[in-house]
């Protein structure tokens, strides 16, 4: 497939009709995952980095400088979304798999890499409007965890139950987390409090 073709095809797999057909009959490795990823990291690094481009020109700054500015930011978004993706991926396939996930990391990986670069390319480019974009942008990351769903449920052989299961438990347990930990500080506040007030800190000064 050209460059231009799976460029498209990572943008409609974000149609779940799109993504259900390719997840029956399409596979990849582990490489074609982090070319995808790639690919998409490039494309959306160059977006960002022309927007960062003109920026920089419109405060006067040297084009030269500019341009060098542009292939840092594509560097380093190719670099943070292959160790990123690889890394989240790793864990989430942990998780499935301590849900009885039948499926394989590199399965699980490719398929992201199709969706997730979609995610990203429209998100990129949906920051050259102003407000409106990053609205739609916040929106489409909801709506992104569908797809997540789509995926778990397809990779690992799930039911829609368990399927629902893997994408949402995470984030209960990381509200649970969150509540956890204030209430440990606040305990640990109120503690403080208390024992400065027994020492006499908190006494009222005499006149």
């Amino acid at each position: 497939m050209d460059i231009v073709g799976l460029y498209k095809k990572m943008i409609l797999s974000l149609i779940p009709d799109n993504l259900e057909k390719q997840l029956k009959t399409d596979k990849g490795t582990l490489g074609d995952g982090i070319k995808n990823y790639v690919l998409a990291a490039i494309l959306a690094g160059i977006v960002a980095g022309i927007l960062a481009l003109v920026q920089s020109m419109m405060f006067g700054a040297p084009i030269d400088a500019a341009i060098i500015g542009l292939v840092m930011v594509v560097i380093i978004l190719v670099i943070g979304v292959v160790i990123g993706t690889l890394i989240n991926t790793g864990l989430s396939y942990i998780w499935c798999k301590l849900l009885g996930g039948k499926g394989t990391f590199s399965d699980q990986y490719y398929q992201f890499s199709i969706v997730a670069s979609g995610l990203l390319i429209i998100a990129t480019i949906l920051t050259v409007i102003p407000v409106v974009g990053s609205i739609i942008a916040g929106l489409l990351g909801i709506y992104y965890l569908y797809p997540v769903f789509l995926v778990y449920r397809s990779v690992h052989k799930f039911t829609d139950g368990r399927a629902a299961l893997a994408v949402l438990l995470p984030f209960v347990l990381l509200i649970i987390l969150a509540v956890i930990a204030f209430m440990f500080f606040a305990v640990m506040f109120a503690g403080m409090i208390s024992a400065m007030s027994a020492s006499g800190a908190y006494a009222p000064t005499p006149y």
